[in-house]
């Protein structure tokens, strides 16, 4: 199979992960090293994402992979791509075949194995991620859940109904293609949404933060695809990244700053407990400077996607919190928010802080 080939192909030339030793060291100084073996596992991340990218471009005009708000999935021979965009609210199948209708007896076989696709096969299939652990010297020691990547949207309901509404079409590639676009049902954000609200009313609580801005950050970060990651390497819900929020609660919840590995992130309760905790620490640690508590929640929200230095940036010019909280102190709430509107050194983080804002109101009691 092409995707085995690529897999014992590559990890050959990938080095596995260094583990140094930490006795000795201080806390700084572990960190910094944990920060070098993220930089490794990026660049294995990075080198894995290129080279699938580059077999899949031997048969696709355009390589599509997984990201936070999409679910991308290839057949073995790579002539198949399955996609579940959660945030356009889509399926899109598309399958390049020898005839019409070898390409719709395709599509409707990659509709069935979506339907039953489950997180553990989806992790266990991602080549990126299959080299990425075969070549990291630690390995993964957690199993990602069994968990539906969207069959739980469609229970009850028949492949031949949900093509039946479909909208298709045969496009140019490297080959005629055959593509079918399925919209999700009305309310899939929301019947994805409701899986996790026990879990996060749980760690809100502990952290003493509200579950509709939990709720809302994981909505921003990845529309409940239960499968998302990004290129940084964010993954999970409420897209952790290894590096900073997951050093930065290792540390917190038990006592030991750790790199957390993808398998891991894709625990959902990992994940938000996680999220929690670090929402907690932009809160309570990092922006706890700043006395107004809406001013401080704007803070918190921007910081949660940029970090607490590039908010301070946005009002000093410097990275100093604490310098910046006395500017954020003389001016009210709805000033500090128009001013991180305005003055984010990002359009992305800028647009965050409005989306999450506006979107803790759907998850208010």
């Amino acid at each position: 199979m092409l995707r085995r080939r690529f897999i014992q192909g590559v990890a050959t030339g990938v080095a596995g992960l260094w583990l140094p030793s930490v006795y000795g060291l201080t806390f700084d100084e572990y960190k910094a090293q944990q920060s070098t073996s993220f930089q490794d596992y990026k660049a294995r991340f990075k080198a894995a994402e290129l080279v699938f990218s580059s077999e899949i471009r031997q048969h696709w005009m355009t390589a599509e992979l997984s990201s936070s708000y999409q679910f991308v999935q290839y057949s073995n021979d790579l002539w198949l791509r399955s996609k579940v965009d959660f945030e356009a609210g889509t399926i899109t199948l598309e399958a390049q075949g020898s005839s019409p209708a070898e390409s719709g007896k395709k599509i409707k076989q990659a509709l069935q194995d979506l339907l039953g696709l489950d997180t553990q096969q989806a992790y266990s299939n991602d080549p990126v991620q299959q080299l990425v652990d075969r070549s990291d010297a630690k390995g993964n020691a957690k199993v990602v859940p069994k968990q539906p990547v969207v069959g739980d949207l469609y229970q009850g309901v028949s492949v031949a109904e949900i093509l039946a509404t479909a909208k298709i079409s045969i496009e140019e590639d490297r080959k005629p293609v055959a593509k079918v676009v399925i919209k999700l049902p009305e309310g899939s954000t929301s019947k994805k949404a409701s899986q996790y609200k026990v879990m996060v009313e749980k760690y809100a609580a502990k952290e003493k933060i509200s579950a509709a801005l939990v709720m809302a950050v994981m909505h921003t970060e990845s529309y409940f695809n239960p499968m998302a990651r990004s290129h940084i390497p964010a993954f999970g819900l409420m897209q952790i990244v290894p590096e900073s929020a997951g050093l930065d609660t290792t540390q917190y919840l038990s006592g030991k700053a750790r790199i957390m590995r993808a398998a891991e992130l894709y625990q959902p309760e990992t994940n938000i407990q996680s999220g929690a905790a670090y929402l907690h620490l932009l809160y309570y640690r990092y922006l706890s400077h700043i006395d107004d508590p809406v001013s401080r929640l704007y803070c918190t929200i921007a910081a949660y996607n940029t970090g607490a230095g590039n908010v301070a940036r946005s009002f000093t010019g410097r990275t100093n919190v604490g310098q910046a909280a006395v500017m954020i102190n003389r001016l009210q709430p709805q000033q500090v928010y128009t001013h991180l509107r305005k003055n984010l050194p990002y359009t992305e983080t800028r647009d965050y802080l409005e989306k999450v804002t506006n979107r803790m109101a759907l998850y208010t009691a």
